[in-house]
């Protein structure tokens, strides 16, 4: 099973679009939604309903991205920041490996946590990161 992380992003939809092209025949594709935010330097307290917001808006998102695709994919949304939510899920599910897009932020990279980069820590399998 191939697990990739999804947002919403061109850089989200980058990492599925691999994740179909490089899976085995018979392989599943998971695709990993989460709702949670990474904790930084600038992490606010979470507003009352952007869970909700954030939930019905990837899966707006999806709908539209998977109709484009063509292939039976399973999507979870998760309330855990990402990249804990990925490792989780790709230990629960027994992941062969996780996919992640990665957006470039320029100047403003120090105060963003990498999703990407977090994952590295915590995955118990092998991570492609694609940018």
């Amino acid at each position: 099973m191939i697990l990739t992380g999804y947002d919403g992003t061109l850089e989200g939809l980058g990492a599925l679009r691999w994740a179909l092209e490089h899976a085995e025949d018979d392989e599943n594709i998971v695709v990993l939604s989460s709702v949670g935010r990474e904790r930084g330097p600038l992490t606010l307290p979470a507003l009352p309903g952007r869970s909700d917001r954030a939930r019905a808006l990837l899966e707006s998102l999806w709908m539209e991205d998977a109709e484009a695709l063509d292939s039976e994919i399973e999507l979870v949304v998760d309330e855990d920041a990402p990249a804990e939510a990925l490792a989780r899920i790709a230990e629960e599910r027994r992941a062969r490996l996780v996919v992640v897009g990665h957006r470039r932020r320029g100047r403003a990279a120090a105060l963003h946590v990498s999703v990407a980069g977090r994952l590295l820590e915590l995955a118990p399998c092998p991570v492609v990161v694609v940018a």
